[in-house]
């Protein structure tokens, strides 16, 4: 039972650090009804197992300078000549990707015929198009199809503001 009570905690940390990672550990303490050094001691065994690979903001990207947000699917074409060949693309996407400091996600996929995809921030259409021009030059030779979802950041259309605390407040609901 102890060990139960503690993963809890576990869990309940992460999903205050999901609300607001900005709070002091004396403040998350007051939030969990625990003492400061348990909430330390906690955060670190968090750090510690990979639950939290760090902490972060999330900024207002437009007034950073980032209008446009792009979802970049992509099929890849098969690489049927050995497992060799299929892990050097792979290596070889991998490290392209790591080389993007625009490129902020990005992972293999299911669905709309599609094997991959990566999430993108770009300044404006210009800036994109210069990325597209890079990407279809660097590693188009290993895809069959591109199809990109391009998000205006500077309209005013926005729906639901991206956060995670969304995550942590369904957690608290299904108290």
């Amino acid at each position: 039972m102890v060990q139960d009570s503690k993963k809890s905690k576990r869990i309940q940390l992460l999903h205050e650090l999901l609300k607001d990672s900005s709070r002091s550990d004396r403040e998350l303490s007051k939030a969990m009804g625990v003492s400061q050094p348990t909430v330390s001691k906690l955060k670190r065994t968090l750090l510690k197992e990979d639950l939290i690979r760090g902490f972060t903001i999330i900024p207002n990207y437009s007034k950073m300078g980032y209008n446009l947000l792009a979802f970049t699917f992509v099929k890849i074409k098969p690489l049927l000549s050995s497992s060799e060949e299929r892990q050097r693309g792979h290596d070889f996407v991998k490290e392209w990707m790591c080389n993007q400091p625009n490129v902020v996600f990005s992972h293999y996929c299911r669905g709309m015929d599609m094997d991959g995809f990566m999430i993108s921030f770009h300044q404006s259409y210009r800036d994109f198009d210069k990325f597209v021009k890079k990407h279809n030059e660097e590693i188009g030779h290993l895809l069959n199809d591109v199809q990109n979802i391009l998000v205006n950041l500077a309209g005013e259309e926005t729906l639901k503001e991206f956060h995670f605390r969304y995550l942590a407040d369904n957690f608290d609901n299904e108290k």
